[in-house]
């Protein structure tokens, strides 16, 4: 059975730890998104960003493209977590033929 965006979102909302992350550019919110899983960043994700001599805490946010009310996430917006922890978006793409966002932030001081 081939891989569609339908069964991988569906294989996601399995995934355990999913919070509500709001997204804000410029101080205003722009979208409230459900089902975001947050992960620590693998060693290829680290080469992705360290281009940028970033040296703070780092993490990713797969972040439902479904959820998103049609935003996209840019560089230097912000995600507020669950835990009201605010992260800067470093860069972000599309993975799972569509279906997601992955999102690399930087933890703000």
């Amino acid at each position: 059975m081939p891989l569609t965006s339908a069964t991988l979102a569906t294989k996601y909302r399995m995934l355990p730890n999913q919070q509500t992350v709001v997204l804000s550019r410029d101080g205003q919110t722009v979208a409230t998104v459900n089902g975001c899983v947050r992960r620590p960043l693998d060693f290829s994700a680290i080469e992705f960003v360290s281009g940028m001599g970033v040296t703070q805490e780092l993490t990713s946010f797969l972040m439902p493209n479904a959820n998103m009310s049609g935003e996209t996430p840019n560089d230097g917006d912000t995600l507020t977590d669950a835990e009201s922890i605010d992260w800067t978006v470093l860069r972000s793409m599309r993975e799972l033929e569509g279906a997601m966002w992955r999102v690399f932030c930087v933890k703000q001081r």
